[in-house]
């Protein structure tokens, strides 16, 4: 089956109730899953960190996707938007972290290593 573009997809009552409603449940799955890592119910870190990069994605996905109303709405989604925005942070905080550590290695004389 052809995939038509997004114009088609807005012109057919079908596919946009579709589009809609497979929105709703993905991100519903995350926001729940955002609230238990949130919550600290899932305990393995491991399963936690697994996560992080995938939501860098998610968002990306809901930035580009999401209705505006959905998105202006800080109610909706807000387990997934503070979660997206502890790992951004984390992230940010990891990449200075390895910048200054190379930074200092780089530092260091040949005669002193």
């Amino acid at each position: 089956m052809a995939q038509g573009s997004g114009q088609d997809r807005k012109n057919d009552k079908g596919n946009d109730e579709f589009y809609e409603r497979w929105f709703q449940l993905f991100f519903n799955r995350i926001e729940w899953l955002s609230f238990l890592i949130n919550h600290e119910f899932l305990e393995q870190k491991e399963l936690v960190s697994y996560f992080r990069g995938s939501y860098m994605v998610w968002y990306e996905a809901y930035t580009k996707y999401a209705p505006q109303e959905v998105r202006d709405n800080d109610q909706l989604y807000a387990s997934f938007k503070f979660l997206r925005k502890r790992y951004k942070e984390e992230l940010e905080k990891e990449e200075k972290e390895q910048k200054e550590k190379k930074q200092k290695i780089s530092n260091i004389e040949p005669s002193q290593a």
